[in-house]
């Protein structure tokens, strides 16, 4: 299934009369972390196993736990030979429910881990330059924004910060600096002597 398949489903079942976004959210999360296990991923898959035996292994499974709405769109998926496709359309369900909600999910990569409270200032040094230069972050929500930020530790970085938000990046860490700086010193836009008398004098 194409991510606009996934999207297409997602609106779908985000469109039912009535439903709590947020609520169908988090049991599409229940049932998509439950169906990524190979071992069931592999029973779903199997071809002598009925629409009807997949849908009682789901009500089992999942009747008491998600509303009729959710579990009225797990069969619909079986009867579309979807099933296996529920994390893509979990994650699509979550693009949407973002959108409705003003929710903006930052990747943010550091060099190192940081104490707690240094993390947090890190954390509301990203929110303040995403929500002052939304449109380079392709938002155009006038809204407060609700940030659920992501966090990695790469080595590599040196220092500094890494942002993606989407398909749009922020890069203030040291690595890339060393590489501006080499490809500058490369095409003589910076004079060679004058590097390494800079490195002398330091």
């Amino acid at each position: 299934m194409t991510d606009g398949g996934a999207y297409t489903y997602a609106m779908a079942l985000s469109s039912v009369d009535g439903v709590d976004l947020k609520k169908t959210e988090e049991e599409l999360l229940l049932v998509s972390g439950v169906l990524k296990n190979e071992d069931i991923k592999k029973y779903f898959l199997y071809p002598k196993i009925s629409q009807a035996e997949k849908k009682e292994k789901l009500k089992n499974a999942f009747a008491a736990l998600v509303s009729k709405t959710v579990m009225n769109f797990l069969y619909l998926l079986i009867d579309k030979n979807r099933e296996n496709h529920i994390q893509q359309i979990s994650h699509a369900f979550t693009q949407i429910v973002d959108q409705e909600y003003d929710r903006v999910r930052p990747h943010v990569s550091l060099s190192r881990n940081y104490p707690e409270a240094e993390l947090q200032k890190i954390l509301t040094m990203v929110e303040g330059l995403v929500s002052a230069k939304r449109d380079a972050f392709g938002i155009s929500s006038p809204a407060k924004l609700e940030f659920l930020p992501e966090t990695e530790v790469k080595p590599e970085m040196l220092g500094g910060i890494y942002l993606r938000l989407g398909d749009y990046m922020w890069d203030s860490s040291i690595s890339r600096f060393l590489r501006d700086w080499k490809v500058k010193v490369l095409s003589g836009t910076i004079e060679k002597d004058a590097v390494i008398s800079a490195d002398i004098a330091e």
